[in-house]
Order: C-alpha cells, then structure tokens, then sequence
C-alpha cells in the first residue's frame, strides 16, 4: 500500500504544475490590491453611523435597565401554578 502511494506521488511530482496553479499567486495579489484601492467612507459617515450606533445602544440599555429594575411580585411569572401546591392537591385545602 505504501509502494502505491510512493509511485503515484512521484508521477504526480513528474507532471508539469497547471498553468491556473501557476497564476494563483499572482491572482489573490491583485485581488488584494484591488480591495486596497476601493474608496471607504468618508470620516463623517462614520462619525454618523457611530452616533446612531450609541444613541441605539443607550436607547435599548436605558429601556431593559428600566424595566428590570421592578422588582417582582408574587405569583407574576408565564403561569400561577398556586393550585399545583402539594397542601392544596393532597389535602385539598383542608
């Protein structure tokens, strides 16, 4: 099994490398470049989009911040589960 893989490597080393495989480097280089050269915005948009940004983040904050600090009362949570106590379902109240 070995031997195998020994000479199907050497006749893959003795074949010419692809012209495509060839040019791969020299494609991601220009890629790259041409990614460099694209214009960005301009510093004042980003100035805006950072405002917005925090204006949000403080907005939302503020309302969860507001909201969590109520404290709880008894019996408000997604179901009143009172009639599920043991004392009421053995005893049934008595």
């Amino acid at each position: 099994m070995t031997d195998d893989l020994d000479r199907m490597l050497e006749r893959l080393r003795a074949q010419p490398v692809p012209d495509r495989l060839n040019r791969l480097e020299a494609d991601v280089m220009f890629g790259i470049a041409g990614a460099r050269s694209m214009p960005t915005a301009s510093p004042a948009w980003r100035t805006a989009a950072v405002g917005l940004a925090l204006a949000a983040g403080l907005g939302v904050g503020g309302t969860a911040a507001a909201i969590g600090s109520r404290s709880p009362q008894p019996g408000q949570g997604l179901v009143d589960g009172r009639h599920l106590a043991p004392s009421s379902l053995l005893g049934r109240g008595e």
